[in-house]
């Protein structure tokens, strides 16, 4: 029965270099279980090799293949316990088993066979017994001693009959009559006899050892491609005694490469083009030949009886059941699991420690590396978060310096890049990029992505693919980006943008996220280029443009988060009004007909790009004259409205040139950096970025919460536009904005495990939005602290302009059931004001139809007195405007000249859409009727208190003036979550 000691493994660092291979004892053995594996296996054979006696006739010749092989991965530690197994098997049997020095194949000289060196080590091993200090030993049996030199000379005139010893050509002296008497026959006989003779001299020599068995191990032999298939060859013919107890450590899976390789050898090109061009074979057949030869090799030399697969570090945790504490220090007193480890390290590394189902895959991750990796992070760690670090950094966090902190997360992450340098340059084509700290990291982020075919499934960075390599490398490049999200807030949106947009705009195209359509969005929208973001979205939007026209031949369709607006910003001076042209942007075809869109994509880039030029340029909340001016500069550039090119579908052209794709209108609103409104605004927006690292503190901001915050908010947004209740711009970018900051407080909220949070992404989403703040507020008071990235995020100066102002103060807490009354209130009232407007228009368009109508029952009746009379009156065609459906102005055009059948036609369509009008006004006044109740039931208070806030509502009731046009979504993948 185990104990509890015989389960528990005690890492001391400060003792013992582990990352060698060394000496375990059986407090730091990290493989127990298979340690007390192959000992029983080897007291099994050394029972048999007790019991052994020489036979006597060919007939009783036993041919054993007890070979003990050690499977593992590379750096898990097979060397070490291959040392380990052979001290204990020393200790246990004392003499009576020799243990001869470990073989590696990769150490053996090319031109040495392996057999040679076996031979060699035990002829050593007896030498030196013999040369003893007799005073110390028995004297050596003569008789014995001549009988091991006689089997000893027979044995070394076979060895030049095998592949690779002696002469190419061993009969090439044969034409000697006399050396074939004396040496020839002598030779060929030994070497028929070299297996009986090889058994004999082992016999011999235990004899003289005074011992039962030789230990023979080979380690890692499937390494070596060139002396590999050799060693399993004289393991096969060779060391086939019971006095021989034979180790062997590897990879089973590159045993069975070397095996198949050896097999391929015995059919030449020649031959195998003969049997498929004459006999008709086919490919598949050698195939499943050398399947089966390789199978059979290895069950009989590689008993799986006798297979001992070493653990993972996680599966001897799982599995074996046994706890491992890891000691830094010879005065530790705490024990620290790997758990604990590496907790502290993905801390230190800005990862979301607190989300407890992602950290457990990680650390499941992390505890399944090799063990050789998994040593070099503990050294990482006893380097820079030994137990004294620890309790300093992490329990007295908030009394250490910033700058102190963020240097030593940098030097952490940077030796980390190193131990995994390895794989990222195996997945990658400029390492050296991905491994330094750069304030474009998203760009080589995404080249990685692109690289490796991961850019829907791999841009939370997380180690959840099929490849260890790629995990490892998605991994280090997670943590790097994390380190510089804590100090840097420009790449938040940066990651947004370059990676997540992308992600999700590709995806509307046709074909998907096929690598043509990725590498020309990129090519031609710049994200992969270090230039200011704002250009680059607006190049992407023109991209998407012609992509949607190109195969969808519509150009009404939009990516969710933008909308078509029949909007353009003329020099308009108003205070107000300026700040709308940052979420304008507009695109031109190839026939300069211009849509314009609004898109919060728009807007999240002229936030990434001022704060990107704060940042960059060191500016603090203590401004300069000549700072603030340069900074208003920047916002004012943000706000002008531009036009983009499209890449011209006729030509089949997939870019264009960079002087072709530049913006061809630019309409400036003034020198806004000597604007009252645009420095007050950049010091709201500087004190708002100064805020970043405070609030941040304790908010792990990652990629793998970046990529989940966007995931929501997307999807939020293709809700949002699936709904017909959004019909102007004030309206939409409020609901976009709910569902931005609504998916930043859910999933911060998930990263602390709250989960009194609603997950839906319904259209409804300014109701879950107030809900969520609600229930957070009950819960507990200070849990919005924690949220450090939402509190940072909805305080957002630019983001907070597009709300309503009533969200706004639900957001802070204020009275949040009557603020959100007067959020309804103020939608209503809007409501009212926009289905005025179209009542107005449907009235209209009812009086053009009413009078075409008209026009039309004179021209199809001339024959009348009366009506003949009014058509000399009458001019001879009928022309007006009406606006459709679509807010998209038509023409009636008639004429007299008209035949009567196209005027009856004419007719019956103006009555038709008489008749839809009617209906859709009907609706429409039903809607203002119940809205006006709406409006009449509220509480008194409620209509004194907008009443009071009505100036706050100016610039968004100016939003909701602007009408959109309709438009339908694109198609998404649903199967991305």
């Amino acid at each position: 029965m185990e104990t509890e000691n015989n389960k528990t493994i005690e890492l001391k660092l400060s003792q013992s270099e582990f990352s060698d291979a060394m000496v375990c004892n059986d407090q730091n053995l990290i493989h127990k279980v298979q340690m007390n594996q192959i000992l029983e296996i080897v007291d099994v054979q050394f029972q048999k090799a007790k019991n052994y006696t020489p036979s006597t006739t060919p007939e009783d010749r036993k041919i054993v293949h007890n070979t003990i092989s050690i499977f593992a991965n590379r750096g898990a530690g097979k060397t070490t316990f291959l040392l380990s197994a052979l001290k204990r098997i020393r200790d246990n049997y004392k003499k009576n088993v020799v243990c001869l020095r470990p073989l590696d194949p990769s150490i053996i000289d090319c031109k040495q066979h392996p057999f040679i060196n076996i031979i060699a080590a035990i002829h050593q091993t007896v030498e030196e017994s013999i040369k003893e200090d007799p005073w110390k030993k028995p004297s050596v049996d003569k008789d014995c001693l001549e009988e091991y030199k006689s089997i000893y000379k027979k044995l070394l005139k076979g060895l030049p009959f095998i592949d690779g010893i002696g002469n190419e050509n061993i009969y090439q002296n044969w034409d000697d009559e006399l050396f074939i008497s004396m040496q020839g026959m002598e030779r060929a006989e030994a070497s028929n006899n070299l297996i009986d003779y090889f058994h004999a001299y082992v016999h011999k020599a235990l004899k003289l050892l005074q011992a039962v068995c030789f230990v023979i191990s080979f380690d890692d032999i499937d390494t070596n491609f060139q002396k590999g298939y050799e060693l399993l060859e004289v393991i096969r013919k060779y060391l086939t005694t019971e006095q021989i107890i034979c180790i062997l450590t590897g990879d089973l899976e590159l045993y069975g490469k070397l095996v198949r390789k050896a097999s391929w050898k015995c059919f030449d090109s020649t031959f195998l083009n003969k049997e498929r061009t004459y006999a008709k074979r086919s490919e598949d057949e050698f195939s499943t030949m050398v399947n089966h030869l390789e199978n059979q090799y290895l069950l009989k030399i590689l008993k799986p009886e006798n297979r001992i697969q070493l653990h993972t570090i996680n599966e001897v945790i799982e599995q074996d059941e046994s706890t491992i504490y890891i000691y830094f220090s010879d005065d530790q007193k705490e024990k620290w699991t790997l758990d604990d480890c590496y907790t502290a390290l993905l801390k230190s590394l800005n990862f979301p420690t607190n989300n407890q189902r992602v950290l457990t895959s990680v650390l499941l991750f992390l505890k399944s590396l090799s063990l050789r990796s998994q040593i070099r992070l503990l050294y990482l760690i006893k380097k820079h978060i030994s137990l004294d670090n620890y309790l300093e950094n992490f329990l007295n966090y908030k009394y250490i310096s910033r700058s102190i902190r963020l240097e030593k997360n940098n030097s952490i992450v940077t030796e980390m890049a190193n131990i995994f340098w390895n794989d990222i340059n195996q997945k990658s084509s400029n390492a050296k990029k991905l491994i330094t700290l750069d304030p474009f990291y998203t760009v080589e982020m995404q080249t990685f992505l692109l690289h490796n075919n991961l850019l829907a499934g791999g841009s939370n960075f997380m180690p959840s693919t099929n490849d260890e390599t790629l995990n490892k490398a998605l991994l280090t490049i997670g943590t790097i980006y994390n380190i510089q999200a804590k100090k840097n807030s420009f790449q938040i949106f940066d990651f947004w943008l370059r990676l997540c947009y992308v992600q999700y705009a590709t995806e509307t195209f046709e074909g998907g996220h096929i690598s043509q359509n990725i590498n020309d969005f990129i090519e031609f929208s710049c994200l992969n280029d270090n230039d200011d973001l704002t250009k680059c979205i607006g190049l992407a939007q023109a991209y998407c443009q012609r992509e949607y026209s190109k195969y969808f031949n519509m150009t009404d369709k939009t990516m969710a988060g933008t909308m078509i607006v029949d909007y353009l910003p003329l020099l308009q001076t108003n205070d107000d009004n300026i700040y709308t042209s940052l979420l304008l942007e507009g695109t031109q075809n190839e026939m300069q007909n211009e849509t314009i869109f609004v898109s919060i994509y728009k807007l999240f880039a002229a936030i990434r790009d001022l704060l990107f030029h704060i940042e960059t340029s060191n500016i603090t909340t203590n401004i300069s004259k000549k700072q603030l001016d340069n900074t208003s500069l920047i916002l004012s550039k943000l706000m002008q409205y531009r036009s983009y090119i499209e890449p011209n579908n006729i030509f089949n052209q997939a870019t264009l040139d960079a002087n072709q794709t530049t913006e061809n209108k630019n309409f400036s609103f003034g020198d806004f950096y000597d604007n009252d409104t645009i420095h007050n605004l950049v010091h709201d927006i500087l004190t708002w970025q100064s805020q970043y690292k405070d609030m941040v503190e304790n908010q792990a901001v990652s990629a793998q919460l970046l990529q989940r915050i966007f995931t929501r908010s997307y999807f939020t947004m293709v809700n949002i536009d699936r709904s017909k209740h959004y019909t102007n711009v004030g309206e939409k970018i409020n609901a976009y904005i709910i569902g931005f900051l609504n998916a930043i407080l859910v999933e911060t909220a998930i990263e602390h495990n709250y989960t009194v949070v609603n997950l839906n992404t319904g259209k409804d989403i300014d109701n879950i939005f107030k809900n969520n703040i609600t229930s957070l507020s009950k819960n507990k008071n200070y849990i919005f602290e924690q949220l450090g990235l939402y509190q940072w995020m909805s305080n957002c100066p630019l983001l907070k302009k597009f709300l309503n102002p009533f969200i706004v103060k639900i957001i802070y807490g204020y009275d949040i059931d009557i603020n959100w009354k007067l959020y309804q209130y103020s939608t209503i009232t809007n409501n009212i004001k926009i289905k005025e407007k179209k009542n107005q228009e449907l009235n209209h368009n009812l009086k053009i139809f009413e009078q075409a109508i008209q026009w039309l029952d004179r021209a199809l009746s001339p024959s009348s007195e009366t009506n003949a009379e009014d058509n000399k009156k009458q001019t001879d065609t009928y022309i007006n405007m009406y606006m459709d459906d679509n807010h998209e102005k038509e023409i009636i055009y008639l004429d007299k000249d008209m035949e009567l059948s196209e005027l009856k036609q004419n007719k019956m369509e103006l009555l038709q859409k008489k008749e839809k009008t009617l209906i859709n006004r009907y609706h429409l006044n039903a809607d203002i009727k119940n809205n006006k109740y709406q409006k009449k039931e509220n509480a008194s208070f409620i209509i004194e208190d907008y009443k009071k806030h009505e100036n706050d509502l100016s610039f968004y009731n100016y939003l909701c003036s602007i009408e959109i046009k309709e438009s339908r979504i694109l198609n998404y993948d649903s199967n991305i979550n």
